[in-house]
């Protein structure tokens, strides 16, 4: 905690310094219900300082298990514990953007670690150049930030085929009706490597394209809700993603070299958003195609000996609906198609959600309750090539149960 606040700290004054250097008046303000900010009249200074938290309570129920254990497993837990910083130095079009994370998927003992971090400068007339700890932009569910979802989590597909954060540069593009994303990388699940580490692919190259139709602005897509003054309108995506591992030397944290597994990874997908008025409703599916000469590890879920190729798939459709201005209800089904050559568990995996959000302020996220229930409708061990029991995302243990039921209660409160 003294670590962060002495971070904090600084670039508070590193931003109210500059901007005194440059002769210019600083003013503090909140703003949306949250944020606390810091800038010039001009923005060529600015800093914004938030976060998240959700927090959580989870029951998950076991049916027909065979293991001889409880068949029932419930508790409190920190799901996400951030805090973030954004803002501009020397002039408006240079901006930065920092996440500190406290409770994650990959963060569980309430240490600070980096999240996501990245310089962006804006060339003008709908061009934008970023660089550092970025997400791969192919899946909108990655991209639509946790607090935006519509459920308590993302979906299990989603569990299966996250591409995680990775380091590399973007270029971007938005105009009236299309915009685009192309990054180079260093690969799905490489965060915070450094250049030597065997997670880094030797070059990832991943991409996406959108279409607008309708009224909706493209702000209105930065959520999965259509609150019930909302616009309506029709988003269209495809994304894919290109890595190679292998070719290059790596090492351990000992300085050992470390064999490399030579490796291929080919991941696309294709969705459609539609909302308007209280109304939302989204769609996707996802394919990878992975060789691999060795071990498949890391985000790419697999975990399973090489050589050989496998192709897996998944889908996900959820909608929303409003009844009132604060009272939201959803529903999801998805699955996870394993390809059937797989050793070690390669059955199909659905699953089906439905629930409800209570926005404590109309038409923001800033303070919102979500009650949810999750119904595993096979065996999740069956699938056991691809998904990972005991993740955060899906709220899910190993079992060879027959349906496992999960009900889970959020509360998430920005600033």
């Amino acid at each position: 905690m003294m670590r962060l606040q002495l971070l904090f700290t600084v670039a508070t004054l590193l931003v109210a310094s500059a901007a005194v250097h440059a002769d210019e008046k600083a003013r503090v303000q909140a703003r949306d219900h949250r944020q606390f900010a810091i800038e010039n009249d001009n923005s060529s200074f600015e800093l914004n300082l938030g976060g998240r938290m959700q927090f959580q309570y989870i029951i998950n129920s076991r049916s027909d298990t065979d293991d001889g254990g409880n068949d029932v497993t419930n508790g409190f837990q920190f799901r996400r514990a951030w805090l973030e910083a954004d803002g501009s130095i020397i002039r408006p079009e240079l901006r930065f953007l920092f996440i500190g994370d406290f409770k994650s998927l990959d963060n569980t003992d309430g240490s600070l670690g980096l999240l996501e971090a990245r310089i962006q400068y804006d060339l003008g007339n709908g061009f934008k150049v970023f660089a550092g700890e970025i997400k791969p932009r192919l899946m909108r569910e990655w991209w639509v930030p946790s607090k935006y979802q519509l459920a308590v989590d993302r979906s299990t597909a989603f569990s299966v085929f996250v591409p995680g954060y990775s380091q590399g540069v973007e270029l971007n593009y938005t105009g009236d009706r299309f915009r685009w994303q192309a990054q180079i990388l260093d690969g799905f699940g490489a965060s915070d490597s450094n250049f030597v580490s065997p997670a880094e692919s030797d070059i990832a190259i991943d991409g996406r394209l959108e279409l607008r139709l309708g009224d909706a602005p493209w702000k209105q897509y930065a959520d999965f809700t259509s609150f019930p003054s909302g616009e309506r309108g029709v988003l269209l995506g495809i994304g894919g993603h290109w890595q190679r591992q292998g070719t290059t030397a790596a090492f351990d944290s000992n300085g050992t070299p470390t064999p490399a597994v030579d490796q291929d990874l080919v991941q696309w997908t294709a969705d459609i958003s539609a909302e308007g008025g209280g109304w939302n409703i989204f769609a996707a599916i996802v394919g990878r195609h992975v060789r691999s000469t060795g071990p498949v590890t890391g985000r790419l879920n697999t975990g399973v000996a090489g050589p050989d190729d496998f192709d897996d798939f998944g889908a996900v459709v959820q909608g929303g609906r409003f009844l009132g201005e604060r009272t939201e209800l959803f529903a999801r089904w998805d699955a996870v198609f394993p390809d059937s050559d797989r050793p070690g568990g390669s059955d199909d995996l659905h699953s089906v959600t439905t629930g409800l959000n209570f926005y404590a302020i109309p038409a923001s996220h800033a303070a919102k309750f979500t009650a949810d229930v999750t119904v595993f409708l096979d065996d999740t061990l069956g699938s056991a090539s691809v998904f990972r029991p005991l993740q955060v995302v899906n709220s899910t243990v190993p079992t060879d149960a027959g349906i496992q039921t999960i009900a889970r209660l959020q509360f998430q409160l920005l600033f």
